[in-house]
């Protein structure tokens, strides 16, 4: 079922298209406070499948302006030859991520971290630990452009679970696994929460992916310079299943924090037992945020 558990939440961007956001060229500036810095301060990170490496360095970016960053490492499965011939930027977010001091590393398979040599080199040849390990947009790459589609649907879910099988020999005791994703068909038929249950992990809550709140950032099709529309995307969180009931509860103080952060923003999930739910509840939330705007703006207007 989805969710998982009734602590399970949502957090809503502002109702606008990244395109016509002039956050877009706001969020780095020193007077504004990135608005995800809550998520990744202060944590030991490792992104994984970054094609072109533009997730990476607006993480750099946004947490060096802030003094937030704690380590970062940034990997692509690709090796770097196959990155700087398939995306324009890739040789020049390389060049950036090495200039801020942050390790760049090729030819990692997200699916056998805990194999990967280069890894265990940067932790004084020991078993890495992650604070959150970050995939966004996990596809194969499965001919010219068609990596997420119907007939590759149980290659992708092969992938997720082998990622998931894999992935919690390198996180911390706290660590998260935060996934990202499409979630209109046939992407929601992948079942990512499922397959993430059953390889031992659970659902701690979900946001709306707002790619105007990563700056710099182009989400890129598999082995493929082009993007592609993510604006039903969400980014999920997860945990490792733990055995005690009260601690697979969202810790009080972290929803207060949350709730605090967000406000009008946040929805609490109790009732939604179902994706179709989750997405109802949350256009509802838009409908609602559209309407005070609207009415916001006619206030000022007659003032």
């Amino acid at each position: 079922s989805y969710p998982p558990d009734q602590h399970t939440i949502v957090v809503l961007p502002p109702n606008q298209r990244p395109e016509q956001c002039k956050r877009f060229s706001s969020v780095l500036d020193n007077t504004v406070k990135w608005s995800y810095r809550w998520l990744y301060a202060k944590k030991h990170l490792l992104t994984v499948g970054d094609g072109d490496f533009s997730f990476s360095l607006c993480l750099a970016e946004c947490l060096s302006k802030s003094h937030k960053v704690k380590s970062l490492v940034a990997t692509s499965y690709e090796s770097e030859e196959v990155v700087n011939s398939v995306y324009c930027m890739g040789s020049e977010n390389i060049a950036k991520l090495k200039a801020l001091d942050v390790p760049v590393i090729h030819n990692v398979d997200a699916t056998n971290l805990l194999s990967t040599s280069s890894l265990h080199t940067l932790h004084n040849n020991e078993v890495p630990s992650f604070d959150v390990i970050i995939w966004n947009f996990p596809c194969v790459a499965d001919g010219e452009g068609a990596d997420g589609q119907t007939k590759e649907l149980e290659k992708n879910q092969q992938l997720l679970r082998a990622f998931f099988n894999n992935v919690q020999s390198v996180l911390s005791s706290k660590g998260e696994v935060h996934i990202t994703h499409k979630t209109i068909e046939p992407f929601s038929w992948w079942g990512i929460v499922q397959i993430a249950e059953e390889c031992g992990f659970q659902l701690e809550y979900a946001l709306i992916f707002d790619r105007c709140n990563f700056p710099g950032y182009v989400n890129r099709k598999a082995l493929n310079k082009k993007s592609f529309p993510c604006n039903d995307a969400l980014t999920y969180i997860f945990q490792p299943k733990r055995n005690s009931t009260k601690e697979d509860s969202l810790p009080d103080n972290k929803l207060d924090k949350l709730k605090s952060k967000h406000k009008d923003c946040l929805i609490s999930l109790k009732s939604a037992q179902s994706q179709s739910a989750l997405l109802a509840s949350v256009q509802k939330l838009l409908n609602n945020t559209l309407q005070k705007t609207a009415t916001n703006s006619n206030k000022r207007k007659r003032a």
